[in-house]
């Protein structure tokens, strides 16, 4: 690397490396604001059930933090890293809706919005967690290339199911309809 890129980068790398646990804090913080009712829980969500999205957050947060500040190719670490920012845009995305709902009739801003993010990334949650993590770990790599077939499949398999729950034309919640929704041409 030439010097002068070089002295870029270790100038630079401090602040890279605090923003990425910057926004752990923050993925953190705004789950936990759910967990202890300052916002609303999402109305699917079990009684009680919050503090497990606050552990998972925390746990994903630090892990994948920790990986993408030692080892930034390493795409098991910036799997992890995303993790909690889906959780939270979930619980603070369908908690505001609700609010919005519930107490001013839906009129704050962007409710269908939140609503509608807060819905589709907990599926991206489940489906980075269930697909992806297992298909790169440990090395943040395919086991070998036999395997691109496969991470075809669950890169289809996952741009297919979230178009799917991205844009139906049913409500994102009740009384909030979805602002991506497309809407089925009437028979003539």
């Amino acid at each position: 690397m030439a010097p002068a890129a070089q002295a870029f980068v270790t100038r630079v790398r401090p602040l890279l490396v605090a923003g990425t646990w910057a926004i752990v804090v923050l993925d953190v913080v705004a789950v936990g604001l759910v967990a202890v009712g300052r916002l609303p829980a999402p109305p699917t969500g079990p009684s009680g059930g919050a503090w497990i999205f606050v552990l998972l957050t925390t746990i994903y947060g630090v892990v994948g933090a920790r990986i993408v500040t030692r080892d930034g190719r390493n795409r098991v670490g910036w799997v992890l890293w995303t993790q909690p920012t889906l959780i939270a845009l979930s619980g603070a995305g369908v908690g505001y809706a609700q609010l919005s709902v519930d107490r001013f009739a839906g009129s704050l801003p962007a409710t269908a919005a939140l609503a509608w993010a807060g819905g589709w990334s907990l599926v991206l949650f489940i489906l980075l967690t269930a697909l992806v993590i297992p298909l790169l770990f440990p090395t943040g790599g395919l086991p070998s290339p036999r395997w691109r077939p496969v991470a075809a499949v669950v890169t289809t398999g996952i741009v297919l199911t979230m178009a799917g729950f991205m844009f139906p034309d049913v409500p994102v919640l009740p009384g909030i309809p979805n602002p991506s929704g497309s809407t089925a041409p009437t028979p003539c």
